[in-house]
């Protein structure tokens, strides 16, 4: 009797341990799995701040841009306004006026152009900073579905905007039922 005790109780203390053990590898892939999730979520996050810095820097940019560009044509309208005040030309009283305002806007095209074509460049980045963001925050969900761990708190948050497209401010996460990271 004695040794079924002790036989009954051996396993017992085995099964025990063993459910344990079990409960410990399954705590700790869970931990992984979740751990896992936080990195992906954190790099969506990164992506997503990079990408606002990128905007901003292509705000700045075409805000130059368009200042210069309305130098640059009030310059070109008063060289045509000089041009068009009599068929034969420039009337000789005004010629020195419109030579300095020629060369004011031909001195002006240079800047024209590199500040168009900084926007150009910015939009450029803005673009790839996008679509990287949006493939984290793609991989991010996919991940998360696949774990079985997706629920509002994981929302990795709206998918980038193409560059020139509406912003996030208008109805964020809509249809994602998610918050913004």
């Amino acid at each position: 009797m004695k040794r079924l005790f002790w036989a009954v109780a051996i396993l017992v203390v085995g099964v025990s341990a063993a459910a344990g053990a079990v409960s410990v590898v399954d705590q700790m892939s869970d931990n992984a799995v979740r751990a896992e999730a936080e990195v992906m979520r954190d790099q969506v996050r990164e992506a997503r701040w990079e990408l606002n810095e990128c905007l901003d820097d292509l705000d700045r940019a075409e805000r130059a841009f368009r200042e210069h560009e309305r130098t640059t044509n009030f310059l070109r309208d008063r060289v045509e306004d000089y041009e068009a005040m009599d068929e034969r030309g420039v009337p000789s009283d005004q010629y020195d006026e419109y030579l300095e305002t020629f060369d004011r806007y031909n001195e002006s095209l240079p800047e024209w152009e590199r500040l168009g074509t900084s926007v150009q460049e910015q939009s450029a980045i803005c673009r790839e900073l996008a679509e990287e963001h949006n493939a984290r925050a793609d991989a991010l969900a996919e991940f998360l579905v696949n774990e079985g761990l997706w629920d509002e708190s994981w929302s990795p948050g709206d998918r980038a905007p193409a560059v020139g497209e509406e912003s996030w401010d208008e109805e964020p996460n809509a249809g994602t039922g998610g918050e913004s990271p």
